[in-house]
C-alpha cells in the first residue's frame, strides 16, 4: 500500500475529489469530498487509510458498512484504490458535533441528553444484531446533526462476529481509544458485543453524568467481567429507558421500598390524600402481587422468547445458506408462542399485533410472492387472513392505532401479492384498498421516509395487481409508470440508499414485463436493458445478491426474442437465464420458488427447440423441467402458479410426443394435463394461453381414446 506522504493535490478517490481535511487519526485522514457530475454535486467524506496500517483493514471495514444500513449509521456510498495505491471509502457526510459538544452548546438538561444517548444504543444495537461490533465508540465517533439525528461513523476497527473464531483476528485488534476501550479489548483478549456495551457505559457517565439510578446503570455497563454487564445493548437501553420513565432499574437490587419509592416519583403530582390511599392499597396488595409474580414472569418470558425467534433469531439464521427450513420451524414455533399468548390475553392489543405480525413472517417463509420461500402458498393464505383479522379487531378497537395501521398495510400487502401470484380476482381490490391504506399512512407521517416507500411499494403492488387481471390489464402499463415515477423521485431525494435503487429497479424490470405482455416490443426492451444496467451496477456492492433478478433481466429479452421467433438468438439467453437460476436454486434446496425459476426456464428452452422444428434437442429438457416441477407440485398441489406451469409443460411434451410419434407417452402426458386443468386452476380466470392448452389437451384425449370431461 503507499504511503500518505505520496498523496498529490489533484489526487482523485473514484468519481469524488478531496475539498479539505476534516481530520486526521492513527489509521486514517478524512477528507470532505464532492462528487461533481452534470447531474449533481454531493457532499461526502473520504476516508483514506494510511500506509503503515494493515492492508486488511479497510477491506473489513468496507465488508462490515457494506451490511449495514441504519438511518443512525452513516452509509457507505463507494470503496476502491487511487492510481497511486491509497486505499480509501467514501461515506455519508455527516454535517453534526461530537455527541458531547452537542449536548454542551445546545444546553440539554438530563432527558435530553439521554435521548441521544438512546439513539446510539439504537444504532450500536442494529449493528451487533447485524452480527458486528463497533470496538471504538467515542464522542468523536458519534456526531449529532442539526435536526438532533445521531450518526455512528468510524467502523474503521470494527469486527464481525463470526470472524472473532479465527486466530489472525485478533491480532489486528489492538487500535482503540484508552478511555472508552473495554478491558478484554486492552488485554487482547476475545471481543463480544459485551465490548460495545462497556465503552456505552463510559459514554453514559461522560454524556449525562452518573447520579443515583444513572451511576448504577453505567457501573454495571463498565463490570470488568463481561459476563456482568448487561447481556446485550438492548437491554442497557431498556434499563435507560427505566430510568428516563421513572421506573424501577434492573441495575439496582430489588425492595419493596425501592419500587414504591419510584412509583410515588411517577405520581409525585397527585393530592396527597390521594398518595395515601394509593400508597394504603400497593401495602395492601403486596403479598397477591407476589403471588402473580411468577406467572406474569413466566407471560413475559413467553413473549420475549416468541419475537426472538421469530424476529431476531431468525434473521440472523436467514443471511446462512439452505436455511429456509430451519427457518420456517422458527418463524412456526414463534407464531404458535405468540398466538396461544394472544388467545390468553383477550384485547390486548401490543400482543394482537405482536401474535399478527408472527403469521405475517411465517406466510412469508412458505410462499408469499416470487421471493425465495417453500413455495407452500396455500399454506401461506389462511395465515394472511388470520393476520388480517386480528389487526382489524384491534383497529375497531383503536381506529387511531399508529402501529395498527402499519400493521394493516403489512397485512394487505403480502395479501395482494399473494392474490396476483395465483391470479385471483381479489387481488385488484385487495392492492387498491392496500394503496388507499398507504396514502392515508403518508398523509399522516409526510416527513416518515418509512411511510413514503411503503406508498411508492403500494403503487408496485397495484401495477402488479392490474397488469396479472384480464379485467384492469390494460390499466397496468399505466400504473407501472407510476410505480417507477415514485421510486425514481425517492431516490432522487436519496441517491445513496441501497434499497431504493433495488426497488427502483425492480420497478423497471416488471414495468418491461408489463410493455411485453402488450406488444410494445421495444419500451419493453428499453425498460429491461434499463433495469439490467441498475442490476449490474448493485451487483458491484459488496454483499448484494442480485443474480436472481439479473436472471429474470435476461429472460425478458429472451421472451421477447421468442416473440418475435428469432428462437436461435433466445435460447443463448436463455441458457445464461438458466445457469443464473441453478446458482440461486443451489444456495438453498428448499428453496422452492429457486426450484420453479429453473424449471420454467428448461421448459422455454425445450419449447424454442421444438418450434425450431428440433424437438429431439428440446425434448431432455422439457423431461428436466416436469421433473422439477413435480417435485414441488408434490410439496403444494393446491398452489396455481404450480399447476399452471404444470400445464404448459405437460401440454409441450405431449405435442412434442405427438411430433415423434411416441403415442403411449402422448397420451399419458395429456392424461396428466387433463387432471392438471381439474385442479385448483379451474377455479382461477381462464387466460389465453390456458384456453389454448386446454383445447389442445381435448383434442389429444379424444385421440386417445379417453373422455376428459374438460
Amino acid at each position: 500500500m503507499a504511503s500518505f506522504e505520496e498523496f498529490r493535490d489533484d489526487e482523485k478517490f473514484g468519481h469524488y475529489r478531496p475539498v479539505r481535511k476534516l481530520g486526521q487519526g492513527g489509521t486514517s485522514i478524512v477528507f470532505e469530498g464532492r462528487r461533481d457530475s452534470e447531474d449533481f454535486s454531493r457532499r461526502v467524506a473520504i476516508k483514506v487509510v494510511l500506509g503503515n496500517i494493515p492492508a486488511t483493514l479497510p477491506e473489513d471495514e468496507t465488508r462490515v458498512l457494506a451490511q449495514l444500513e441504519h438511518p443512525n449509521i452513516a452509509r457507505l456510498l463507494d470503496a476502491g484504490s487511487t492510481g497511486s495505491g491509497l486505499r480509501y471509502l467514501v461515506m455519508e457526510y455527516v454535517d453534526g458535533l461530537p455527541c458531547t459538544e452537542y449536548a454542551d452548546q445546545q444546553k440539554l438538561d438530563e432527558p435530553a441528553r439521554l435521548r441521544v444517548f438512546l439513539q446510539i444504543c439504537e444504532a450500536v444495537r442494529y449493528a451487533n444484531r447485524s452480527l458486528v461490533i463497533h470496538c471504538d465508540i467515542k464522542p468523536a465517533n458519534v456526531l449529532v446533526c442539526p435536526d438532533g439525528t445521531v450518526k455512528l461513523l468510524d467502523f474503521g476497527i470494527a469486527r464481525v462476529l463470526s470472524d472473532l473464531t479465527e486466530p489472525k483476528s485478533q491480532t489486528r485488534i489492538r487500535y482503540y481509544s484508552p478511555d472508552y476501550a473495554s478491558p478484554e479489548q486492552i488485554e487482547g483478549r476475545p471481543l463480544t458485543v459485551a465490548t460495545d456495551v462497556y465503552s456505552l457505559g463510559v459514554l453514559l457517565r461522560v454524556l449525562a453524568g452518573a447520579r443515583g439510578d444513572l451511576r448504577l446503570i453505567a457501573d454495571k455497563a463498565c463490570q470488568k467481567d463481561p459476563a456482568l454487564r448487561y447481556g446485550t445493548v438492548a437491554e442497557l437501553a431498556d434499563d435507560v429507558g427505566r430510568y428516563l420513565a421513572g421506573r424501577p432499574v434492573v441495575a439496582r437490587p430489588p425492595s419493596s421500598v425501592y419500587r414504591l419509592r419510584k412509583f410515588l416519583w411517577r405520581n409525585r403530582l397527585a393530592a396527597t390524600p390521594i398518595a395515601l390511599v394509593v400508597v394504603a392499597l400497593i401495602l395492601t396488595t403486596v403479598f397477591a402481587l407476589k403471588q402473580r409474580r411468577l406467572a406474569a414472569q413466566r407471560f413475559d418470558d413467553v413473549r420475549k422468547l416468541a419475537n426472538s425467534l421469530l424476529f431476531e433469531i431468525h434473521d440472523e439464521i436467514a443471511k446462512l445458506p439452505a436455511s429456509l427450513r430451519a427457518r420456517h420451524i422458527l418463524a412456526n414455533q414463534g407464531a404458535e408462542y405468540l398466538n396461544a399468548l394472544a388467545r390468553s390475553a383477550g384485547s390486548d392489543d401490543s400482543i394482537q399485533l405482536e401474535a399478527a405480525k408472527g403469521y405475517l413472517r411465517l406466510a412469508d417463509i412458505e410462499g408469499v410472492g416470487n421471493e425465495p420461500s417453500l413455495g407452500q402458498s396455500s399454506q401461506a393464505l389462511p395465515r394472511l387472513l388470520e393476520a388480517d383479522r386480528m389487526v382489524q379487531a384491534v383497529i375497531s378497537r383503536s381506529p387511531s392505532s399508529v402501529e395498527a395501521q402499519r400493521a394493516r398495510y403489512l397485512t394487505l400487502e403480502a395479501l395482494a401479492t399473494l392474490y396476483s401470484l395465483q391470479a385471483d380476482p381479489r387481488a385488484v381490490a385487495t392492492s387498491e384498498e392496500l394503496l388507499g391504506v398507504a396514502e392515508a399512512n403518508a398523509k399522516r407521517a409526510s416527513r416518515d421516509s418509512k411511510v413514503q416507500e411503503e406508498l411508492a411499494h403500494a403503487l408496485f403492488v397495484v401495477a402488479n395487481g392490474y397488469t396479472q387481471s384480464k379485467t384492469h390489464n390494460k390499466q397496468g402499463v399505466e400504473a407501472w409508470g407510476k410505480a417507477v415515477a415514485a421510486w425514481k423521485k425517492l431516490c432522487a431525494e436519496d441517491p445513496g440508499s441501497i434499497v431504493r435503487k433495488r426497488e427502483l429497479a425492480r420497478s423497471y424490470q416488471y414495468q418491461a414485463g408489463a410493455l411485453s405482455r402488450d406488444r410494445r416490443r421495444e419500451e419493453a426492451r428499453e425498460t429491461i436493458l434499463i433495469a439490467y444496467q441498475m442490476h449490474k451496477e448493485l451487483a458491484l456492492i459488496p454483499g448484494e445478491d442480485v443474480q436472481r433478478m439479473l436472471a429474470t433481466d435476461v429472460g425478458l429479452l429472451a421472451n421477447l426474442l421468442a416473440q418475435l421467433k428469432r428462437y436461435s438468438e433466445a435460447i443463448p439467453l436463455f441458457e445464461e437465464q438458466l445457469r443464473l437460476r441453478e446458482i440461486v436454486a443451489s444456495k438453498d434446496p428448499g428453496n422452492n420458488n429457486a426450484l420453479m425459476g429453473v424449471a420454467g426456464t428448461l421448459g422455454r428452452i425445450g419449447f424454442a427447440y421444438v418450434l425450431m422444428d428440433k424437438t429431439l434437442e428440446g425434448l431432455p429438457y422439457l423431461e428436466r423441467s416436469l421433473a422439477k416441477q413435480r417435485e414441488v407440485y408434490a410439496k403444494d398441489p393446491e398452489n396455481t402458479f404450480v399447476n399452471r406451469e404444470m400445464l404448459y409443460v405437460l401440454s409441450d411434451l405431449t405435442d412434442a410426443s405427438e411430433t415423434l410419434k411416441r403415442r403411449d407417452k402422448m397420451c399419458r402426458y395429456a392424461a396428466e394435463a387433463a387432471q392438471i386443468l381439474k385442479g385448483p386452476i379451474s377455479k382461477t380466470r381462464e387466460t389465453a394461453t390456458d384456453a389454448s392448452k386446454k383445447a389442445y389437451v381435448k383434442k389429444i384425449m379424444a385421440s386417445c381414446g379417453a373422455a376428459s370431461q374438460l
